[in-house]
């Protein structure tokens, strides 16, 4: 009897799962090039009661074929001290001539009956948010994105590049107005720079951290698997501790990006949590990390108003929306990308026992290193 129905990804269909994703998304895609990647994105024993050989990745069949899937990545929700079983969608996709079926829904209504608490959806296309904001999720139509430009003689190349059309002087204006003027810190604290987490860190995040914080759980098993353990990238991990005491005061992780088939590199900041003077240190140090490596710029996608007092004050202005004017910083390099990318997400937060929770969208601490957002686009070999 031919399969039909949604079911969680088995080892043994990853090869299927892998054609079905060449067949949407190309040959080219890095969960088709890369098993591990794949595999590391889906990880089995993220997800709650899952079987060691199974993928967090639903599979709708239709009469013995693959016709639809979406992937799950599942976390953990802080909300200022308590803790709630969250889910990141990605890859909600169902085939043309079996959407009148249900499927697509189907797989929705899978995902609900999982029981997670929080269950969120980034860089989604228009269509796809309107449904969400009919199903009655939070949306949000562009992520906030905090730029500065720490080298304009590489920046303007690229703006050269895929800005064709806007006048060489409008674009060396729009550059000079992001561009880092260098500025005397006193810090409160003398810190030193540490590139490894420990459990220590655990102590700081559950004390001075996760009480005022909303976002997903930033203990030491989530720093290690999101960026120590990534198949692919190598990111770069700052850790500031106190001098005198030794005591954890914060991080930074950020990784550096060349261009592809360019020279040019740009720096994105994944990671930046800890205690305001702290996170002054840290991007300072970022800063001058970049401008010793040459880098155009360095971006940061944050919603959260906290982060961006400590952004502005150490000189990264906010980056206008697309429809605010005609200029606008590349965000994809694999190729250069010539049109805005637009960030769209949705969340849906419900306590158990009571109706839809709201949380303003800038109280959340929401970053590329979230859901599947820092992924590669392309992979060589």
């Amino acid at each position: 009897m031919d399969k039909n129905g949604i079911f969680l990804c088995s080892e043994k269909e990853i090869p299927e799962l892998r054609k079905y994703i060449e067949k949407i998304w190309g040959r080219d895609y890095a969960l088709v090039l890369n098993e591990k990647f794949l595999c590391w994105q889906f990880k089995p024993s993220r997800f709650k009661n899952s079987k060691k050989e199974i993928l967090s990745v639903l599979l709708v069949y239709h009469k013995g074929k693959i016709v639809g899937m979406m992937g799950l990545i599942p976390f953990q929700l802080n909300v200022r001290g308590h803790t709630y079983s969250s889910v990141w969608l990605s890859h909600w996709v169902c085939d043309e001539k079996v959407r009148r079926l249900g499927y697509g829904f189907e797989l929705l209504n899978k995902v609900y009956s999982l029981g997670f608490s929080f269950i969120g959806a980034m860089q989604v296309g228009k269509d796809v948010q309107n449904i969400y904001k009919t199903l009655g999720f939070q949306t949000l139509d562009d992520m906030p994105r905090w730029v500065l430009v720490i080298n304009p003689e590489k920046c303007f190349p690229l703006f050269c590049e895929c800005q064709t059309l806007i006048p060489l002087p409008e674009i060396k204006k729009f550059i000079k107005k992001y561009t880092y003027t260098e500025k005397e810190f006193i810090f409160k604290k003398n810190y030193t720079t540490v590139s490894s987490i420990d459990s220590l860190w655990d102590s700081f995040w559950k004390n001075h951290i996760s009480k005022n914080f909303i976002g997903g759980e930033r203990d030491s098993n989530y720093l290690k698997w999101r960026y120590f353990e990534h198949p692919v990238y190598s990111y770069k991990f700052l850790g500031a501790k106190d001098k005198k005491t030794g005591s954890w005061e914060g991080l930074i992780v950020f990784r550096l990006e060349k261009v592809r088939e360019r020279n040019e590199t740009v720096i994105r900041i994944l990671e930046l949590l800890g205690n305001t003077d702290a996170l002054a240190f840290l991007l300072k140090e970022v800063i001058e990390f970049g401008i010793k490596q040459k880098s155009a710029f360095i971006d940061f996608y944050n919603p959260s108003q906290e982060i961006g007092k400590v952004l502005l004050k150490m000189g990264f202005p906010l980056q206008p929306l697309p429809n605010q004017g005609n200029i606008f910083f590349p965000s994809r390099f694999q190729p250069l990308e010539k049109k805005p990318y637009v960030w769209r997400s949705a969340l849906h937060f419900r306590i158990k026992g009571k109706s839809k929770t709201i949380i303003p969208w800038k109280t959340y601490y929401v970053t590329k290193g979230d859901s599947n957002q820092d992924r590669p686009q392309f992979i060589d070999g």
